[in-house]
């Protein structure tokens, strides 16, 4: 693959996004093919799925509940003990994090209804009690699976189930219109032509960094929020119960000796490190007694030394990606500060200045030293945003700087590699 040209893999990716935009007709194959899957039970499984979904929609569900209940067996043929699991990833690009959690979980919670007869554990959902979306699963199971084997359960034509029979030459028409109702299903699967990017986020507990990872979360990227002590991260800690999309990775990043056998453990890969670790040490100027030598130790650790560690250890995974993808690899993008750029230069704070100016040189270095591995590094201004260091009357909130950062993160390449620029991509003098 190392001898693609650019003119190939362009055709490679139309090719792609034609291919995901046909994902309705492959289900439906999928879902024929349950016609004779598992059987001992009065209906087959393609009728059960399909009153499952009926269910769904006569108890007003919307349309992601009912292409969630319409596929949750899918995976009955391949992966008979772990069924739940495939369907969960099958629609976690197009659905909510409550419907997928509730799809990954439902094998689990539905072994309340028969465990006892089988001679299993009918109450191991018990171990997700408190979670956020336990009573989601528990009402898709009660009401739309346990209950989906009537023999006699009217699965009524609808504008989700269509005008046919299952039986029908138009089972093909049928289940599209259940994916594609209104187009919404259908036109996120063309917009989600590329897989999840997993992105890396230091100093994800709090502010921006925390903002980021939510948002990122949400778009259905990967997140691995990075923070030192997550146990004492409430707010983060809370964003990866309620989303499965962010896993929670405790690291001092200021103390190499400790981050670098983690990211030697580490065993995937990174689309995207965002260095956002930063503090913020007095807001005076050379007479302020709170910009000691402590305090300006861990200042130049945190903002430029910690950006220096982590790129150079994660680096490796950053790399992996092309040899997993056939693509580039991922990027870095280091969260800088307008007041590191010369030309904005001021009498207050005046060591954090300097860390954020060290820390914008830096990621232009970076961006020509991992040139030749086709690594692009931006540097970025988040704007002065309402948080802990920016303060109340900063004129940005967390989520605007967060979606405008993803945004300008999504749009670096080599071509822009070393670029200052802030939230809204207008470009800084170094």
């Amino acid at each position: 693959m190392d001898e693609g040209t650019p003119e190939d893999y362009a055709l490679l990716d139309s090719l792609e996004k034609d291919f995901v935009e046909d994902l309705p007709d492959r289900l439906i194959g999928a879902l024929k093919g349950l016609e004779h899957s598992l059987g001992g039970y009065q209906i087959n499984r393609l009728q059960h799925s399909l009153q499952s979904a009926s269910r769904a929609e006569d108890d007003g569900a919307d349309i992601e509940w009912i292409v969630a209940a319409l596929i949750h067996d899918l995976g009955d043929d391949l992966a008979p003990h772990n069924h739940s699991q495939l369907a969960a990833s099958i629609i976690r690009p197009y659905v909510s994090a409550e419907v997928t959690w509730a799809i990954e979980h439902h094998g689990i919670f539905q072994m309340f209804y028969y465990g006892d007869a089988a001679g299993v554990n009918k109450d191991e959902r018990e171990r997700y009690r408190g979670h956020k979306w336990f009573d989601s699963c528990e009402r898709f199971c009660r009401d739309w699976d346990q209950m989906a084997f009537d023999p006699d359960y009217p699965t009524r034509p609808s504008a989700i189930l269509s005008l046919c029979s299952v039986k029908s030459s138009r089972d093909r028409h049928l289940i599209r219109q259940s994916l594609a109702q209104n187009n919404k299903v259908k036109n996120k699967v063309k917009t989600m032509s590329k897989s999840p990017r997993r992105i890396m986020i230091t100093g994800a507990n709090r502010g921006i960094g925390l903002e980021m990872a939510r948002q990122a979360a949400a778009q259905g990227d990967i997140v691995i929020a990075c923070c030192r002590t997550p146990m004492e991260a409430a707010d983060l800690t809370a964003l990866a119960k309620q989303n499965d999309n962010v896993t929670l990775l405790g690291v001092d990043v200021r103390i190499e000796r400790d981050m670098k056998p983690i990211a030697a453990g580490f065993a995937r890969s990174i689309d995207l490190l965002v260095c956002n670790a930063g503090v913020l040490i007095g807001r005076g100027g050379l007479l302020d007694p709170e910009q000691d030598s402590r305090a300006v130790e861990d200042a130049l650790m945190t903002n430029v030394a910690v950006v220096f560690f982590t790129a150079r250890h994660f680096l490796p995974h950053i790399l992996a990606g092309a040899n997993e993808r056939g693509d580039t690899p991922g990027k870095i993008a280091v969260i800088s500060s307008v007041m590191g750029s010369s030309s904005r230069a001021a009498s207050n704070s005046i060591m954090y200045r300097a860390s954020k100016a060290a820390a914008t040189n830096l990621a232009r270095s970076m961006a020509v030293d991992l040139k030749d591995q086709n690594v692009a590094v931006g540097a970025y201004h988040p704007g002065w945003v309402q948080t802990d260091m920016g303060g109340t009357s900063a004129d940005v909130t967390p989520a605007e700087s967060a979606a405008g950062l993803l945004a300008r993160f999504a749009a670096l390449d080599m071509a822009s590699s070393g670029v200052f620029e802030d939230y809204r991509g207008a470009p800084f003098g170094f």
